[in-house]
């Protein structure tokens, strides 16, 4: 005798295999600690961060804003979120535009030692605009905060932003040739 043939359709078979289903162990995998797996200089390749001198500095300034006020769980979305806003908090002891001419000049020809590249601002953190989605074009969101703003009206006076492909060139951003050519465009 089939062991089928007891059931009397196939409804009754899909609620016996329901039934008797065995879900699997839910398993925990280790985490890899990147602090303790990668050295100073390996870190740097993989993350492009320091170890000491960023990623640690910026624990200790954030550690009080993120550490948990209960014991209850904490989801992953309310973490990040929480590790985000405090480190925007962290903007104005970190990103500060150039004020006065003295400053630009010193920028402009700090800039030129670096990369022989005249009239260009070294500004690190060009935009700090955390909030639009990741579709949204680069010249878009670069058109939107106070950095543009100043940049188009002179503040900063005769200088210009070097940008990568995503952005347009104009008076004020010049982009690298993507192939280039010849000697000077390389």
């Amino acid at each position: 005798m089939d062991y089928m043939d007891l059931f009397e359709d196939d409804d009754d078979y899909e609620l016996i295999q329901f039934l008797n289903y065995q879900r699997r162990v839910y398993t925990v995998y280790q985490r890899l600690d990147h602090f303790e797996k990668w050295d100073d200089h390996d870190f740097w390749v993989r993350f492009r961060l320091g170890k000491k001198d960023v990623v640690l500095q910026v624990v200790e300034y954030i550690e009080d804003e993120i550490s948990p006020q209960t014991n209850s769980k904490t989801t992953a979305c309310i973490i990040v979120q929480d590790v985000s806003v405090a480190i925007a908090k962290l903007r104005p002891r970190f990103i500060r535009m150039p004020e006065t001419e003295t400053e630009i000049r010193n920028l402009q020809r700090r800039f030129y030692q670096i990369a022989r590249f005249p009239k260009t601002i070294d500004l690190k953190i060009m935009n700090e605009v955390a909030r639009w989605p990741g579709s949204c074009h680069d010249q878009t969101i670069f058109k939107k905060p106070r950095a543009y703003n100043k940049l188009v009206s002179g503040y900063w006076k005769n200088s210009l932003i070097v940008a990568d492909s995503g952005y347009a060139n104009s008076q004020y951003v010049i982009t690298p040739y993507l192939s280039p050519q010849n000697g000077p465009e390389g």
